[in-house]
């Protein structure tokens, strides 16, 4: 994930001051933690509002 986040930096699909590398952990981790709601019960539509709302803090619309 890194690799392509690297390359949307290069495409001018991310500003310069954004940081690849720290961009693709956030994303291993929302990953990851949505294991535990889902565990615990948390239905698809709540998981996939959370994959939303991560995604939408990767990339902010300006």
């Amino acid at each position: 994930m890194t690799t392509r986040l690297e390359q949307a930096r290069r495409d001018g699909d991310l500003g310069p001051g954004e940081n690849p590398a720290a961009m693709a952990r956030h994303t291993w981790m929302l990953r990851h933690g949505l294991t535990v709601p889902a565990c615990d019960g948390a239905t698809r539509d709540e998981l996939e509002e959370s994959v939303r709302r991560g995604i939408a803090g990767l990339f902010p619309r300006t």
